[in-house]
């Protein structure tokens, strides 16, 4: 009986150790955070690339188009002792020169007629001593090269005096182009000159600006001369080694 009774002290013991040397209970735990480095270091490899070497210059271009068509303006006048007698003579002399335009192979629906104007003479007291008329015309010759036959032979007929001949272009684009092509060469030409007196070799192009001002085409344009000027302009950039 003795033995069996030291068994279940021991036992007793031994199950009872876990509160003799003592467990926290959950709300007693306290976490504390891991440790970190007191300072990080961040290494960045940035290696920019070299700068390019340029050369800019300014091309300007020109070409000489020829018009696509032609405007002639007459006027015809006269007087009388009344409105009316200053108007029908007028009318009659207009009819001279359209007739005169028609021989000549200039098509009715490629003229223009004005309103008759009529002015009253008068002397200096205001007193009327008769009235003036006038009327304007205006043809669109397609033939160019024969517009200075045709106006003098309308003016030959000694009723009619010119007001104006223009030229201009209905389509300016083909020799726009071709102006734009120049201005290239040109800008081109002027970088070369520079990269000889510095000892550099010029590359490929790396922009191009087209100005704006050398974009108004002169079409619908009047010109007095049968040579339309054409121009343009831009600045390039070439690249240089």
């Amino acid at each position: 009986m003795k033995k069996s009774f030291r068994i279940l002290c021991l036992t007793a013991a031994v199950s009872l150790s876990p509160l003799l040397f003592g467990c926290k209970a959950q709300d007693e735990i306290v976490y504390v955070p891991t440790p970190k480095p007191e300072s990080q270091r961040v290494v960045i490899n940035n290696q920019g690339l070299e700068p390019e070497h340029t050369i800019t210059v300014h091309g300007d271009g020109e070409v000489i188009a020829s018009p696509d068509y032609a405007t002639i303006t007459l006027k015809v006048s006269s007087r009388g002792d009344t409105a009316e007698e200053a108007s029908t003579r007028c009318s009659e002399q207009m009819q001279v020169v359209q007739t005169t335009a028609t021989e000549l192979a200039v098509e009715e629906s490629d003229s223009k007629l004005s309103a008759i104007e009529i002015t009253a003479i008068t002397k200096e007291d205001g007193t009327v001593t008769g009235y003036s008329a006038g009327q304007t015309v205006t043809y669109s010759v397609s033939d160019t090269p024969f517009v200075n036959s045709i106006t003098s032979t309308l003016v030959d007929t000694g009723v009619a005096e010119i007001v104006s001949v223009s030229y201009s272009l209905l389509d300016s684009s083909g020799a726009y182009r071709l102006a734009l092509a120049a201005a290239m060469e040109d800008a081109r030409s002027k970088a070369e000159t520079i990269a000889e007196s510095a000892d550099v070799h010029i590359g490929q192009v790396i922009f191009v600006d087209e100005e704006e001002d050398s974009q108004a085409t002169p079409r619908d344009t009047a010109f007095e001369s049968s040579e339309i000027f054409v121009s343009a302009s831009v600045t390039v950039t070439f690249k240089i080694s």
